[in-house]
């Protein structure tokens, strides 16, 4: 249940603190008492099912419980980093598209330093469209933020005048459809899915782009590969074949 999750998570214990939890200090309840179960909610607005410790355990009428630590926001990270570094991590944000980009690169080595004759204008124009709305798209998807809740619906949540779920794995308050993601350190709206292959969460805001990415991507894929069918089926010295010969 999720109550069951979210005491394994808060609860004492000494695996607690290996799997990056912080120690944090929350009121007693009035007319509480040991072994009662009940929600708290830390100073960040994260809420937990805890059950009230012996008496021993309070000082100043608060006692301390084991929460998970929340990562910093990447895009908080990014932000703090230099202007080189932070454009680096928007144009690589993984190896698997540095790859991608050496492929195009390739690509475009092949097709238009190495091929003997160059392709027509149309065919050229054709091509660097496509390529030039990919990198606009994924641009915009790096640096656009998926969309988190405002602060005033947190604060409506914790006074529970709005609806809310809570993360069983980090006790953050979530609306409906919304996810926290720890790789991310984002609590994000309409959550879709985080991509491992280009490194963030897909969410409200930034969900478009990721559409708009892929449309291109397999547009200039299929445009580049039809090219590379043609050079395959009639076959013609390459530049450097030649120069050399």
């Amino acid at each position: 249940s999720r109550g069951a999750s979210q005491r394994t998570m808060a609860g004492e214990g000494s695996n607690a603190g290996k799997l990056g939890h912080e120690r944090v200090r929350v009121p007693v309840p009035e007319n509480s008492y040991p072994g009662q179960l009940i929600d708290v909610v830390t100073a960040e607005n994260r809420k937990f099912s805890v059950k009230v410790p012996h008496h021993e355990a309070f000082v100043d009428d608060t006692f301390e419980i084991l929460v998970p630590r929340l990562p910093e926001s990447m895009y908080t990270r990014r932000q703090r980093s230099t202007f080189i570094l932070r454009w680096l991590k928007v144009a690589f944000p993984t190896v698997v598209v540095g790859f991608i980009w050496l492929l195009e690169f390739i690509n475009l080595l092949v097709h238009e330093i190495l091929r003997p004759e160059l392709w027509s204008p149309v065919y050229r124009v054709v091509g660097y469209s496509l390529l030039a709305l990919q990198v606009l798209s994924f641009a915009r998807m790096q640096l656009t933020h998926p969309g988190s809740p405002a602060a005033s619906w947190v604060a409506d949540a914790v006074a529970e005048k709005e609806a809310a779920q809570v993360c069983a794995r980090s006790g953050v308050l979530l609306p409906a459809r919304a996810g926290y993601v720890f790789s991310s350190g984002v609590n994000v709206l309409f959550l879709d899915h985080y991509c491992f292959w280009i490194g963030i969460p897909i969410g409200y805001r930034n969900r478009r782009f990721f559409v708009l990415f892929l449309f291109w991507s397999t547009m200039l894929a299929a445009y580049m590969g039809s090219l590379s069918l043609v050079e395959v089926a009639t076959p013609t010295p390459t530049r450097c074949h030649r120069m050399f010969s």
